[in-house]
């Protein structure tokens, strides 16, 4: 069975996608930053399908709950095949007006854990054959 790993399911997307790979056969690692604040429907899912499923922590800015997360799957299923970065945050108001701190957690939570999410993920995916191995290329001048 492939495995799927999701981020932010907490609700909306991250939620309906975990749900979605469940249903087509996948086996899933659901996280979001507190596992008790899963949504009901996910938590039924996992009861009802708690070989193939399960809901994890993962506050995706924490370099520990990463790599936990990454492990959890490896131990309970034996690979990862899909990595959805679709944890985020965002902010309203005007740029002035929002606190140099939210924009850096807004960077650390939608740029730079997926970023390190995607690091873990990819040695794990080419052991297993799933993964380009192309470097990166040089930009243009």
């Amino acid at each position: 069975m492939p495995v799927a790993l999701v981020t932010g399911c907490s609700s909306g997307f991250g939620e309906a996608i975990a749900i979605a790979f469940a249903q087509r056969g996948y086996q899933v690692v659901a996280t979001m930053r507190k596992r008790e604040s899963a949504p009901p429907s996910l938590k039924a899912l996992a009861e009802k399908k708690s070989a193939d499923i399960v809901i994890a922590p993962l506050d995706v800015t924490n370099k520990m709950m990463r790599k936990d997360a990454i492990d959890l799957a490896i131990q309970r299923f034996g690979r990862i095949d899909v990595l959805i970065n679709n944890a985020g945050i965002t902010a309203r108001g005007a740029i002035e007006d929002t606190p140099e701190d939210l924009w850096r957690a807004i960077f650390e939570t939608n740029l730079f854990g997926p970023l390190e999410l995607i690091r873990l993920v990819l040695p794990v995916m080419r052991q297993q054959g799933a993964a380009s191995s192309t470097s990166p290329r040089s930009p243009r001048s």
